[in-house]
């Protein structure tokens, strides 16, 4: 959930970068964790001072010319939140699955993604897939430390047959 928000002065974000300049900002802050504009948002990866951020991933939207319409979302324990979804976007590529990864608070409407996408829920840490139109969800929970030591790579069946899990393990669940 997040604490609050961190608006004022404008930004410049150009189309395909991940730098952002601020004129009369405050973007100094440890927990900054997302930039939103346009409608669109995107993980913060760092803060250099109060003038100077960089994105975690290229801002897909139109470029932005000392805007004053923008919001830092300000979230507590930013940084490990910001590297959890780093970890799972990595890991999530890593299993080579297909389509789009996506990312947003609560379940992915309908409408959202095609078939293939997967959707990472930031809010309770779930993770969807979508097939023949319809969100599934693959892995619920939520990771409170980084540091996991062990990826499991298992079908749905095996998961549940496991009884108790172990608490430095990632399960990614897999279709077969």
């Amino acid at each position: 959930m997040a604490l609050g928000y961190i608006t004022g002065g404008t930004v410049s974000v150009s189309n395909g970068s991940t730098a952002v300049t601020g004129v009369g900002t405050a973007f100094t802050n440890s927990s900054a964790y997302e930039f939103r504009a346009l409608g669109l948002s995107v993980l913060i990866a760092s803060v250099a001072d109060d003038g100077a951020l960089t994105l975690a991933e290229p801002w897909p939207g139109t470029t932005l010319s000392a805007s004053a319409n923008y919001q830092i979302t300000i979230v507590p324990g930013a940084s490990l939140a910001l590297q959890t979804n780093l970890q799972i976007r990595e890991l999530l590529a890593a299993l080579s699955l297909k389509g789009e990864i996506l990312d947003g608070d609560g379940v992915p409407s309908a409408g959202t993604g095609d078939d293939g996408d997967t959707y990472f829920d930031e809010t309770a840490g779930n993770i969807y897939r979508k097939v023949e139109g319809s969100w599934s969800l693959r892995w619920t929970g939520t990771i409170t430390s980084p540091d996991v030591s062990n990826l499991a790579v298992i079908t749905q069946a095996a998961y549940d047959a496991l009884g108790s899990k172990d608490a430095n393990t990632l399960y990614a669940i897999t279709a077969a």
